[in-house]
């Protein structure tokens, strides 16, 4: 398509004759006494005019990609740097430059002249969602007890409870914590902990002391690394992450998931790339992959932080050499803008969840983990996000069925609550 008229006037009355890279401000037009006028500006698109030129893989209307709003006034230097770097000047990259340039124009052009127009772009609130969901409930005791076996012969020698009880636990100074109740001798760790000297604490006493504190850290990452496992995710140690691995040696892996627009979609987490030009598979393979962990926000109150990221093998079995790896992923991540993001957050949200509106960490009857599924929001006022890259998120909250509703009575519904308030502010975030 080409470009209308009306739009390429617009780019280059707004840009003032001046190139709109960062501290250029090139004239575009040269004078002559003899030859005319020269042109010396370049249309350029901020995400390619196609799929397969510079930023074109952005998902864009072809109408919308000639528009003014993916057009910004360069000179020649600067068109061909931003095309043949366009990992560097990413599409949010040239927006931000097109819209401070034009703001430049505006004020410096405004200076002395009587324009009562309202300037700059008009303040919108918005909401903003976080990678971070909030622990709703959490158990009301914690059991102790002395033990002088080592963490891998506690490994060993518990009685694991059934799917779907977890059995997260802490050794510290020559004491055993754990969810279950100890006096028990059919608890996980009955034949495992010694003597009578067996103890229950009061939770919500522990968060004033960062000992303890990191105590009860260590056995609620412990349940949720079950978690994990029991969703068929695989722990990286050297990296902390956890990752989707094939079904089988040379065998990509795809899953379903409901879209941030609450439709049924997939997504290929396990795959090896192919060449765009050639259609030929690329020497490694991509697995998604996720930094997860809980974390202590206020005294008493706890997120789940959740980070997604990619892992990089050769085959599908093994990493390549870190030398090999960084590039890799910083090209893939560097096209993460706002809905993309917010889309990766999503997906994982509803894979570690089931589509549920609580994530249940279940230890035993009324002794549960809760986390609450809705991402965090703060409310802001800033200029926005232009149209045509705002996108709505219409998931945001996911409804009980009946399922969810009998987990809850069974293992969260006396639990200890974590909140006093569904409200959180933006500054506790």
């Amino acid at each position: 398509m080409a470009i209308p008229e009306k739009d390429w006037k617009l780019l280059c009355q707004r840009s003032g004759n001046r190139c709109a890279f960062t501290d250029c401000r090139e004239l575009l037009t040269a004078s002559s006494t003899t030859d005319g006028a020269a042109v010396l500006g370049h249309v350029a698109h901020i995400v390619g005019q196609s799929r397969r030129g510079p930023r074109g893989e952005i998902d864009l209307e072809p109408e919308v990609r000639d528009s003014y709003t993916n057009l910004i006034l360069l000179c020649t230097r600067h068109h061909k740097l931003i095309d043949s770097q366009s990992q560097t000047y990413t599409a949010a990259a040239l927006m931000a430059m097109k819209e401070a340039h034009e703001r430049w124009v505006e004020t410096t052009l405004g200076r002395g002249v009587n324009d009562s127009a309202p300037r700059g772009r008009p303040m919108v609130v918005d909401t903003l969602h976080s990678n971070l969901m909030r622990v709703e409930r959490m158990p009301r005791f914690v059991y102790s007890a002395p033990c002088t076996r080592s963490d891998s012969e506690i490994v060993d020698e518990a009685k694991w409870p059934p799917s779907p009880l977890m059995a997260p636990w802490a050794l510290r100074s020559g004491r055993l914590y754990a969810f279950q109740d100890l006096r028990h001798a059919d608890s996980p760790f009955g034949g495992i902990v010694q003597g009578t000297d067996i103890e229950r604490h009061t939770l919500a006493d522990w968060f004033d002391e960062p000992d303890a504190t990191n105590r009860f850290l260590t056995m609620g990452n412990r349940a949720i690394t079950s978690m994990c496992r029991r969703r068929s995710l695989f722990y990286d140690r050297d990296h902390k992450r956890f990752f989707f691995a094939p079904p089988e040696p040379g065998k990509e892996r795809t899953v379903s998931y409901k879209s941030v627009r609450g439709r049924t979609a997939k997504k290929r987490v396990v795959y090896q790339p192919r060449s765009k030009k050639h259609g030929t598979p690329l020497s490694f393979w991509i697995h998604w992959a996720l930094r997860l962990r809980l974390i202590q926000i206020a005294a008493d109150q706890f997120v789940l932080s959740f980070t997604p990221d990619l892992r990089i093998t050769r085959d599908g079995q093994n990493e390549l050499p870190a030398d090999l790896v960084g590039e890799k992923v910083t090209r893939r991540k560097t096209r993460w803008y706002n809905f993309e993001t917010l889309s990766h957050v999503h997906f994982w949200r509803d894979y570690l969840s089931h589509g549920k509106p609580r994530i249940t960490l279940p230890f035993g009857p009324s002794s549960a983990l809760v986390i609450n599924t809705t991402l965090l929001q703060a409310r802001v006022s800033w200029p926005g996000i232009p149209a045509e890259f705002a996108k709505a998120f219409t998931n945001v909250d996911y409804q009980d069925d009946l399922f969810s509703m009998i987990e809850d009575r069974l293992y969260g519904a006396t639990a200890e609550p974590a909140w006093d308030s569904d409200e959180i502010e933006a500054e506790d975030v």
